[in-house]
Parts: C-alpha cells; sequence; structure tokens
C-alpha cells in the first residue's frame, strides 16, 4: 500500500469540475425525487383514511335504509292483509 493513502480521504486537482457539478445535480435530483414520491405516499395516505371515511358512511347509511326498507316491508304485508279483509267484507 503506497504511503500517500495513509493519509486519508481527499481531493486530488484532476478531479474535474464537472465531475463534481454533475454530482452535485444528481443529488439534488435524488433529493427533489425522493421529496416528491414523500409528498404522493403523504397524500394516498391522506385519500385512504377519507376513502375509510366515505366507506363507513355509506356502510352506516346502508344499514339504516335495511331497517327502513325492513319497516316498509312489514307496513306493506300489512296493508295487503287489511286490503284483503276489506275485499272479503265487501264480497260478503
Amino acid at each position: 500500500m503506497p504511503d500517500n493513502w495513509k493519509e486519508g480521504w481527499h481531493l486530488d486537482k484532476r478531479v474535474n469540475l464537472s465531475i463534481i457539478v454533475v454530482l452535485a445535480l444528481q443529488v439534488t435530483g435524488f433529493t427533489w425525487y425522493m421529496g416528491s414520491v414523500a409528498e404522493k405516499v403523504n397524500n394516498n395516505s391522506n385519500a385512504i383514511v377519507e376513502i375509510k371515511e366515505q366507506q363507513e358512511t355509506l356502510r352506516r347509511q346502508g344499514s339504516e335504509q335495511k331497517s327502513q326498507l325492513a319497516r316498509i316491508e312489514s307496513e306493506i304485508v300489512g296493508l295487503r292483509r287489511d286490503i284483503g279483509r276489506l275485499i272479503n267484507a265487501l264480497e260478503d
């Protein structure tokens, strides 16, 4: 191992400035890209929470409509029974 390797890491003057600029641009671009990905993930998380709330509201409304429909059906059965009795009373 050469002696100059023991000194530690250093930037050689032979490294082109363009390489440093390109690396800086890549790091900046990657940081910007990851920021946009994080923002999209956050937006999707918020949308999922909102959709779950809407789903729960729809489920609750469906349950209420189910019980209302059951009451309406029982009222129709009762009305049919009453109409049948009226028809029988009119025929006699």
